[in-house]
């Protein structure tokens, strides 16, 4: 049965599945991962999103999202064996919808609540987003998502409360998601803390500075959504804060400018791939003038080249000619040398003879 573990990026979400994965959850490897992360952003990128731009929803949507659907359903169905499992996903709303309709049967969400000046700060430090567009990111997230887990089995954990405190708040998550039958743990939450770095950020960055009126809705949201914390099996979120004026105008004009920044990209490609053929044409001519030359020059140099071949024929039996005169004088040199060696070496026996004699003559006088 499986779990998803879904809020921001930035949230927490890494963290919580680390630990529902060291209590012996299923998780998804390094490679799978990236391969739900392509099928999100390609997902995304089919409804007009990305990551930092979430899309808007029309009735169109469950058609357009529907091969995505089927794609995740054959991965996490190829993937995972084991009767319960993890996925974490910070992708945004449509992606969490995306998984849940993928996934068969029930699915046990938890949500990860993070104080939006804590996403904005790092979304600006990590990803390059300016405040303002990371809170109105957060806020549109943070509401669709558990609009869409109304009366779905939902924990809501406080980012803060979980790092501040991991053993009391992972045992109620662990014991939660044991009594809704989704999870079996093979190991405690002390080991489990232990083993997935549950822990308070150290070197949290310091709160975002902005004016009130920017930080008003995202706080009062924040604030329904810490009320909220703690385990439901049918999930009411209730009246959610409605996202200002100008969050909406920033979203509509980000969006705007990525539906340009694609046309431009289109553009560019489409006249990219006509400088191509326009290359392709280029070279196919340029060969075939070369193969032309590359006939006429072969033909002129033809007779050139059999002169060259009989010529290097003939030096090369004049050199096989001096090198055998040459042999034949290193073996008469060597035939002298074993000569003279062969007449010492009698010189030698013979005298060898005479001292032995000699030797004979004196033993018989003596």
């Amino acid at each position: 049965m499986p779990v998803l573990v879904v809020g921001p990026p930035h949230a927490g979400v890494e963290v919580m599945t680390a630990f529902l994965g060291a209590l012996g959850m299923a998780s998804c490897t390094p490679t799978q991962q990236s391969v739900l992360s392509d099928i999100a952003t390609e997902a995304l990128q089919a409804l007009g999103g990305r990551a930092d731009c979430p899309p808007t929803l029309t009735a169109n949507s469950p058609t357009t999202l529907a091969p995505f659907v089927e794609r995740v359903s054959v991965l996490l169905s190829e993937a995972f064996r084991d009767r319960h499992y993890v996925i974490g996903v910070d992708a945004g709303a449509l992606v969490t919808t995306l998984w849940r309709r993928a996934l068969p049967g029930s699915v046990a969400v938890v949500v990860m609540v993070r104080d939006p000046e804590d996403v904005a700060q790092a979304a600006v430090v990590r990803d390059g987003l300016s405040v303002p567009i990371a809170l109105a990111v957060w806020h549109q997230n943070s509401v669709t998502t558990l609009r869409e887990l109304t009366e779905a089995p939902v924990i809501v954990v406080d980012y803060q409360e979980f790092a501040e405190d991991p053993l009391s708040v992972g045992a109620d998550v662990a014991d939660t998601l044991g009594a809704w039958g989704f999870l079996d743990p093979s190991s405690s939450v002390a080991d489990a803390v232990e083993s997935s770095a549950v822990r308070s950020d150290p070197h949290r960055v310091p709160l975002v500075t902005e004016t009130a009126k920017v930080r008003r809705a995202p706080r009062r949201l924040y604030k329904q959504m810490v009320a909220l914390a703690g385990a439901s099996s049918s999930f009411a979120p209730g009246k959610l804060e409605s996202a200002p004026w100008w969050m909406t105008t920033l979203l509509d004009e980000r969006r705007s400018s990525l539906v340009h920044e694609r046309e431009a990209e289109a553009l560019c490609q489409q006249a990219i791939d006509v400088v191509r053929e326009a290359l392709v044409r280029a070279n196919q001519d340029r060969t075939s003038v070369l193969m032309e030359h590359a006939f006429v020059v072969g033909e002129r140099d033809t007779a050139s080249d059999q002169r060259d071949a009989l010529h290097a024929a003939l030096e090369a039996l004049e050199l096989e000619h001096a090198d055998a005169l040459g042999d034949l004088a290193d073996v008469r040199t060597r035939l002298v040398a074993v000569q003279e060696r062969y007449e010492r070496l009698q010189r030698l026996q013979a005298f060898a003879r005479m001292r032995w004699w000699a030797r004979f003559v004196r033993e018989l006088r003596d």
